[in-house]
């Protein structure tokens, strides 16, 4: 019932004013799930786990925050702040605000949210409350509850951020794709052929925790570094326009004990997230010109 109210409240903010001149962009903003920067080469990790994304940070063509911290150790929390007018700091109450969504909604953009997380467990209720707000949604995970095991692979967004890319529009664009990323099992986040990074023992990691789990945590660390290379080749690809892929994870993971992100063990390490944003130059710098910015 609770549920039932706030998607409505999100679905129908009521009167906002917003607008926008310039159309025909793209923005796909990426969130993803469980990510640790400390287990990315790209943030100075000794094992090669995020080669693609090294890759494109050395073009320049991608801005990396080196800074970045969640708001909280669980995705509902999170995205409650991330995704509203709410915050920890101003005292709102997120049910009473606008979402970014509306505000995308009222400058007449194209809203799209395509997500392999379960759309209605305790996780995720209010995240998917709020995406309810788009002009479409497309869950492709097609679990109830908060079980996770036997979860498609984030590979499965791909075909249709591609289809979605691929229809033609002059109206600027947003999709939100929300990974399962690295959430735990970690072993279970990734196919068979990416168990590219086998473990040397304590000689990768130390006496800081359990092998296995360090060791399944890096290849799913490996995994999602070649579906956020995919995302920024589709849209590269298949947006007309200028366009910009922006990423962040909701939280991160503290191996160390096997704490993951339980709040009720808080460490730091728990909220230092990976953030980047990637935009075609080339299309941005035509718009530029165009309007000789």
């Amino acid at each position: 019932k609770k549920f039932n109210v706030v998607q409505k409240r999100f679905s129908d903010p009521g009167y906002i004013e917003a607008s926008k001149s310039e159309t025909g962009e793209t923005y796909v903003f990426v969130i993803g799930e469980s990510q640790s920067k400390e287990h990315m080469s790209l943030y100075g990790y000794h094992r090669n786990s995020t080669p693609l994304l090294d890759s494109l940070s050395k073009t320049g063509d991608m801005t990396v925050f080196t800074n970045a911290f969640s708001s909280h150790t669980h995705t509902i929390m999170v995205l409650r702040d991330a995704l509203t007018q709410a915050n920890q700091y101003n005292g709102l109450n997120y049910t009473n605000v606008p979402s970014l969504i509306n505000v995308l909604n009222a400058a007449d953009f194209e809203t799209v949210w395509l997500s392999n997380q379960v759309k209605l467990s305790n996780w995720d209720n209010i995240v998917s409350a709020i995406a309810m707000g788009c002009d479409k949604q497309i869950f492709v995970n097609k679990n109830i509850g908060e079980a996770v095991r036997n979860s498609p692979y984030d590979e499965r967004v791909l075909p249709e951020l591609e289809n979605l890319l691929s229809d033609k529009s002059t109206k600027n664009r947003v999709i939100f794709v929300h990974l399962l990323g690295n959430h735990g099992q970690y072993a279970e986040r990734y196919p068979n052929r990416f168990k590219t990074l086998p473990s040397k023992g304590a000689a990768d990691y130390g006496v800081q925790g359990d092998l296995k789990i360090w060791e399944a945590y890096d290849n799913s660390i490996r995994y999602n570094d070649s579906i956020l290379y995919e995302i920024c080749d589709i849209v590269n690809t298949f947006a007309k326009g200028p366009s910009m892929v922006s990423y962040f994870a909701d939280h991160a993971e503290d191996l160390s004990g096997n704490r993951g992100h339980n709040s009720g063990q808080f460490t730091f390490r728990m909220t230092q997230i990976p953030m980047f944003i990637w935009c075609n130059k080339m299309k941005f710098l035509r718009l530029f010109q165009k309007y000789r910015i």
